[in-house]
């Protein structure tokens, strides 16, 4: 049995990047979960750039959600396994879009409307928030939250060395897996 952070960078890249043709991985965090986050992003090769555009982006960079998207062995995703799973810092995503378009996708849900009709910032990429969100979704709306997307992989809040996979099968429904990070082929 490993230790929660042996391998755990190797079990949950194997995982992570078992990517569908055309496919690319993303990062979405949280920069309020950790005041790290904001600076190690910069600071990587890899591409990152804040939900938030213009102005707020600006001056809320720090507690904004980010959107990265981390190369296979590079120092952003071991970063990540090693720093941030098991934190509730963010999710992954598998999605064949591009970053730009990926990030315009997201943004539309940011912004909730609650019955009162107040609007509120919804946090969707904090894994405890989707863990309880996905399972609610269906139809219209799973597929609204979905476009673009081929999986949403989330730790689970009582037990890093497991993940949930979130993806649609063809007849439009929620998958729902869980991953293994302590086995070697993830599964």
């Amino acid at each position: 049995m490993l230790k929660p952070t042996d391998d755990l960078a190797e079990n949950l890249g194997a995982i992570a990047f078992d990517l569908p043709e055309d496919a690319q991985l993303y990062l979405l965090l949280d920069a309020s979960s950790s005041p790290e986050i904001h600076v190690y992003l910069d600071a990587f090769p890899d591409p990152a750039t804040c939900l938030f555009g213009g102005e707020l982006g600006e001056n809320a960079g720090e507690v904004a959600p980010w959107l990265a998207a981390p190369s296979r062995y590079g120092d952003m995703f071991d970063w990540f396994a090693e720093e941030g799973w098991g934190k509730n810092w963010g999710v992954l995503i598998q999605s064949r879009l591009p970053m730009a378009k990926l990030k315009t996708h997201l943004k539309k849900f940011l912004m909730v409307e609650l019955e009162s009709g107040e609007k509120n910032f919804f946090k969707f990429y904090r894994p405890r928030h989707l863990a309880t969100f996905m399972p609610l979704l269906e139809g219209a709306d799973l597929q609204r939250f979905m476009k673009g997307i081929d999986a949403y992989l989330i730790e689970t809040p009582n037990d890093a060395m497991q993940a949930v996979r979130y993806s649609m099968n063809e007849d439009g429904a929620l998958l729902t897996r869980r991953e293994d990070l302590c086995s070697q082929d993830g599964g």
